[in-house]
């Protein structure tokens, strides 16, 4: 039986990491696509050379890539983070297509904000997208990164000018400006009725 494929996308702080939380009691495979990426960026000799020559010889330190530095170069312009998509992305979309390809639970889960971007929505059984008001994901951003509220806000909405949010199938819309319980009630009442369809509910 295939598993149940989920995709968890949504605006910097939104709470798509704490989504893929609220399911953990299904013993899923959670793949979180920021993770991977810096994995993939830290191994491929390839892609360090494109993107030094995109962002500088010293965005590495040693071998290995300073992503802050790299992501503050990324994030000065709307052309320079275009740069960066188009050298990674290919790549990196490949490495996620395998990954959820060989999931072997009843439920696998992707954690990637730029799932609408990629136009990938086939993959996956459920789409969730996690919706917050600016005001509460800036807040929450700024209590868990180091960046001043002027950065912050920059790559906000540079985001949100480059990925509109969906609002329509196949993607459910999940708010997370409640209580965090309800907010895992909601993505699981979600995501159940189709563990509950394929016989992974693990009740």
């Amino acid at each position: 039986m295939k598993p149940v494929r989920v995709g968890i996308a949504g605006h910097m702080g939104s709470g798509k990491s704490e989504a893929a939380d609220a399911l953990k009691e299904f013993d899923p495979v959670i793949i979180d696509a920021d993770a991977e990426a810096k994995s993939l960026m830290g191994e491929s000799a390839e892609l360090k050379s494109h993107l030094t020559r995109s962002f500088g010889s010293d965005i590495l330190i040693g071998e290995r890539i300073d992503f802050p530095v790299l992501g503050h170069r990324a994030f000065a312009s709307r052309e320079r983070l275009t740069a960066l998509n188009r050298i990674v992305h290919p790549p990196l979309v490949q490495k996620l297509r395998q990954a959820v390809g060989r999931c072997g639970r009843p439920l696998c889960i992707l954690d990637a904000a730029l799932i609408p971007l990629w136009d990938i929505e086939d993959w996956f059984n459920v789409l969730l997208w996690i919706r917050a008001p600016y005001a509460v994901r800036l807040s929450r951003l700024k209590g868990s990164v180091s960046l001043s509220e002027e950065e912050l806000t920059r790559r906000m909405d540079l985001q949100e000018s480059m990925m509109p949010p969906p609002s329509s199938p196949p993607w459910s819309v999940v708010s997370n400006d409640g209580s965090l319980g309800q907010f895992h009630k909601c993505v699981r009442s979600t995501v159940e009725p189709g563990l509950s369809e394929r016989g992974g509910n693990n009740e």
